[in-house]
């Protein structure tokens, strides 16, 4: 859409190959729907405000066909050395009704799109450049993340509607790419209903998958590709990091029993659920005393694989699989010898996700509820925990304010709380405010408060990300500590099969060297909800063919790969020198704002008034508070000392309020 110009009279028609460029572009812009484009456009035209129209004929349907063309234009005309980034593999449904509609599953081919971003965005180059090291000496891990995705109505959903969302990353690339959801990629949305009708479903999908990243003929990250940019070019080869999903995804990924078996847990061989009578040597599932677990390994997981394969009756075979907890699904991931020979190592790559296992109807949620109940027996009923909430700012980030929401009477059972992950987040951290700054001094509760403040202490850790060794310690000793405190404290009768995972997190996020979680995945599954409502008769096509766009028109952009920077900055004189000044900038920790209180790293904490840039230094203008008592979470109310600060400096932003003495301020603790 440009005007006439010297070196075009006016009037002149536009070849077709400009047009069709015109109009991809324009497709790119924030993913928009085809049908919102081709609209737009034909108004346009009708109104006479387009210089040239951009289709030969500008009627809707030439319009509806354009704009078809270069939607599809990246996705399959944009040749790399790994094909074009749009591919197709047929399911193999079992339902003949279902078989002739040749359901698919359209993918964006991770090898060409990788290959792609990296031609266009230098900073991604380099980034994965230093990740792999000199001439790629090192071999990156892949995370893939599946999960369901609804959308259309939640209360009334669509069975046709609903997809199960898949996507990817690099585990070693640092911990600030991987907390934005841009830095997980999109590899399919494909209809569950499809799904259900295959064989081995979900199980059978993850083989399909798995066979695209790490096939064992034609290209394979396994094998090694070539990504460049402009005249440098590195090999990158990746092994298998894991599968990342909630309880229920990974059951049906791995055709375990999981919680609705005897044997719950495919890491340990002696762990029992709660209705089994237990043998000589075995544990139920909540059991603290980790010294004496019996852990599996994929030696194990392929001898009992091969065992029930090999049983002929039916009978003896259902027989072995409740004594294993292993489902027979011949045609699933662990019965596939390819991946299971070079690929997998099944309880490695069963990777627990913290943010399902504590603070989606997790353990987070199930401690809220009884901490809440134990201040009820003392007097304090949840109504006022609800009024204290309301005196806390929280971070722009956050809303600003805290919820009417929380802890309410209704959303507030005896055994769990009825919130989002998020929400039971901000939950936790007022709770904790709370018992420190009300209770604790009245000598109440002081178990329970300890109890308490090493679950804060846990999700603190997770919520850094960052793992080593000696975090490892610290991590599986505060979680014994909970796990013990809360049995004495609550009794075993709330102790949830998430509970029994919590004793595993340290484990998997030390393999990891990550404390990975599905945060920034549920967060990109908004842009899926949003491209997928574009589309009802070919969804999976279109919703995935626009994701594509979205991820093109992101890594256009020279900023995407940038550990900080200004969002929307505008120039500004400041002292003689020409500056960048913005209202909000991304940091390592994530978003923050102007007004924002945030934790700083020499311990005191700061209220944001200003973001400044110059060249690559970004500086931050706080109004500093320091601390009169990290144990009470109190800060001296008087500002003495206003600076600007390396935006590196900020560990976070925090909930906060002022009271008659100070600042009473949520900041993290890791000890």
């Amino acid at each position: 859409m440009k005007p006439s110009s010297s070196k075009r009279k006016s009037g002149e028609a536009l070849d077709a190959d400009k047009r069709l460029e015109i109009v991809s572009e324009l497709a790119a812009l924030n993913g928009q729907s085809k049908m919102g484009l081709v609209r737009t456009l034909k108004t346009l035209h009708d109104k006479g405000l387009l210089v040239d129209a951009l289709v030969e004929t500008p009627t809707e349907k030439g319009y509806k066909r354009q704009v078809r063309r270069a939607f599809e234009k990246d996705a399959l005309y944009t040749q790399t050395p790994y094909g074009t980034m749009l591919s197709q593999m047929e399911l193999p449904v079992v339902d003949e009704k279902m078989k002739a509609k040749q359901p698919s599953m359209w993918y964006i081919n991770p090898f060409a799109l990788l290959f792609q971003l990296c031609v266009a965005n230098v900073a991604l180059f380099n980034l994965i450049k230093d990740a792999v090291g000199i001439a790629g000496t090192k071999t990156l891990r892949i995370v893939l993340y599946f999960d369901g995705v609804n959308p259309g109505n939640p209360l009334a959903p669509d069975p046709q509607q609903l997809l199960q969302a898949i996507y990817w990353c690099f585990i070693d690339l640092p911990n600030w790419f991987l907390r934005r959801k841009e830095g997980w990629f999109c590899f399919s949305l494909t209809r569950e209903i499809w799904i259900k009708d295959m064989a081995g479903e979900m199980s059978e999908l993850c083989k399909m998958v798995m066979g695209v990243f790490f096939a064992a003929v034609g290209d394979s990250f396994h094998k090694g590709i070539t990504i460049q940019c402009g005249a440098e070019s590195v090999v990158l080869r990746a092994t298998f990091g894991g599968f990342l999903a909630d309880e229920k995804g990974l059951k049906e990924l791995f055709s375990v029993k999981g919680q609705a078996g005897n044997v719950l847990c495919m890491n340990c061989l002696n762990v029992r659920n709660r209705w089994c009578r237990l043998q000589p040597g075995q544990q139920h599932f909540w059991d603290p005393d980790i010294s004496q677990r019996k852990p599996a390994s994929s030696h194990h997981i392929r001898e009992m694989v091969h065992r029930i394969s090999e049983e002929p009756g039916k009978t003896k075979r259902e027989q072995l699989e409740k004594d294993f907890g292993i489902n027979y699904v011949p045609t699933g991931l662990l019965w596939e010898h390819h991946l299971m020979t070079n690929i997998l190592d099944p309880c490695r790559n069963y990777i627990r996700d913290w943010m399902h296992t504590f603070v989606s109807g997790g353990v987070a949620g199930t401690h809220l509820a009884k901490i809440c109940g134990a201040l009820h027996d003392i007097g304090i009923g949840i109504e006022i925990v609800h009024t204290y909430a309301h005196n806390f700012k929280l971070p722009r980030c956050r809303g600003g304010k805290v919820s009417d929401l929380y802890f309410k009477t209704n959303l507030v059972v005896t055994d769990h709380v009825k919130m989002f992950a998020s929400d039971v987040l901000g939950m936790v951290c007022i709770m904790y405010a709370f018992l420190i700054d009300k209770i604790q001094p009245r000598g109440l509760l002081e178990t329970n408060i300890e109890c308490f403040a090493a679950l804060f202490v846990m999700l603190s850790i997770l919520r850094r990300g960052d793992m080593s060794n000696a975090i490892h310690i610290t991590l599986t000793a505060i979680t014994l500590k909970h796990n013990r405190l809360f049995l004495d404290l609550y009794g075993n009768k709330d102790a949830k099969i998430k509970f029994h995972h919590t004793y595993h997190i340290p484990d998997d996020m030390l393999y990891l060297m990550k404390c990975l979680s599905c945060f920034p995945a549920e967060r990109k599954n908004k842009d899926a909800i949003a491209v997928s409502n574009a589309s009802t008769t070919h969804i999976e096509k279109a919703s995935v063919i626009a994701f594509l766009h979205r991820t093109i028109d992101y890594w256009n952009d020279s900023k995407a790969c940038h550990e900080i920077y200004l969002n929307d900055p505008r120039a500004v004189a400041l002292h003689g020198q020409r500056l960048s000044k913005a209202a909000s900038a991304t940091l390592t920790c994530g978003e923050v704002h102007i007004n924002d209180m945030v934790f700083l790293f020499d311990g005191s904490i700061g209220k944001v008034r200003s973001f400044y840039q110059h060249g690559d230094c970004l500086s931050v203008g706080v109004d500093v508070h320091k601390a009169i008592s990290h144990a009470k979470l109190l800060f001296e109310i008087d500002v003495h000392d206003v600076q600007f600060i390396d935006a590196r400096s900020i560990v976070e932003p925090v909930f906060w309020y002022a009271n008659a003495t100070g600042i009473i301020a949520v900041f993290p603790k890791y000890d």
